[in-house]
């Protein structure tokens, strides 16, 4: 069983009159094609995370809330539920602690189908101890679901919750880890320590932020990680757009991404890492078939047991579902 742990769906996303671009491309980024793309690279299951244009304002600057430019909604994302929740393993966003309601649509949701959360504490101003997203944690222990911990934007200088430390950064979810030991969190994009100015310093082996990663990782059982967006961060994208980088370690099979998964697998454990792609963000240069081969046919490092752990199992038994 091979599972992508980020994926997303956006209606018809293009620039606004005033250039705000929302996505690299015009068309709609349907669940229709992304399931065309599953079949064609041979992916069974994707979480599929239901967000709107205000869970994630920060990437889209002023278009989050211009309606003719934003068209990402919740109810986008739920139309196509219906016949593909074999497929499309929902896990819901839109958490706020600074709304009336919040816990309440957090169980609407669960009630409606919903496997698991996402959160973005960054995008909401929030820390992740922050106390309302601790009565969030209470709710995933009580009903024994996985949470996706979006770490993006951790150390970005427009967002109240803004931590300049990396290491800082990482005590201050130690706690949580400590006091939720039954809650299984994804924490996403390796951890997101190339997130900002430190991609420079930490796009190349030996990447000198895995360390304090892995180590957190390795203090507690429940937490796990994943390499969605690996194509983008260690690939021509950001290479091109971060100093002008040329070479064929920027180029598919991304041998820098390849060297984090190393770097992740042997610090943590092969059970701790998981595959995901972050589509449509990273539907670029890289194909998603590409995504997937990068680590299925050029992950050598890895025995066969390793890739079957990284690309499926470990999502499977992250969200409750059996295993073939």
């Amino acid at each position: 069983m091979i599972i992508d742990t980020q994926v997303h769906i956006l209606e018809k996303a293009h620039a606004n009159d005033r250039g705000v671009r929302m996505h690299y491309t015009w068309h709609p980024m349907s669940a229709e094609l992304l399931l065309d793309e599953m079949d064609y690279a041979g992916v069974d299951k994707c979480f599929f995370i239901s967000y709107t244009a205000e869970d994630i304002w920060p990437d889209l600057g002023d278009a989050w809330n211009d309606p003719a430019a934003n068209r990402i909604t919740k109810e986008y994302f739920l139309d196509a539920l219906p016949g593909n929740t074999d497929r499309l393993i929902w896990f819901t966003d839109h958490i706020n602690p600074d709304r009336p309601g919040y816990l309440d649509r957090i169980r609407e949701d669960l009630d409606a189908g919903a496997v698991g959360l996402k959160i973005f504490p960054a995008y909401r101003g929030h820390l992740p101890s922050d106390p309302g997203l601790r009565k969030v944690y209470e709710i995933c222990a009580e009903r024994d679901v996985p949470i996706i911990m979006a770490w993006e934007r951790w150390n970005d200088p427009r967002l109240r919750a803004c931590v300049s430390d990396y290491q800082e950064f990482l005590d201050l979810f130690e706690p949580v880890a400590r006091d939720f030991p039954t809650v299984k969190f994804l924490l996403t994009h390796w951890g997101c320590f190339t997130w900002g100015d430190l991609w420079l310093q930490n796009c190349r082996p030996p990447f000198p932020l895995l360390d304090p990663f892995v180590r957190l990782l390795n203090r507690h059982e429940h937490l796990y990680t994943d390499i969605a967006a690996v194509t983008i961060f260690f690939g021509d994208e950001m290479a091109w757009t971060n100093g002008r980088m040329e070479g064929p370690e920027w180029e598919y099979p991304y041998a820098n991404g390849l060297a984090l998964l190393e770097g992740l697998v042997r610090g943590a454990g092969a059970e701790r890492v998981m595959w995901g792609t972050d589509w449509p963000w990273t539907d670029g240069r890289c194909t998603y078939k590409q995504n997937l081969t990068m680590v299925s046919t050029h992950a050598d490092f890895l025995s066969d047991e390793e890739k079957r752990l990284v690309l499926g199992v470990n999502a499977a038994k992250f969200a409750g579902l059996s295993i073939d």
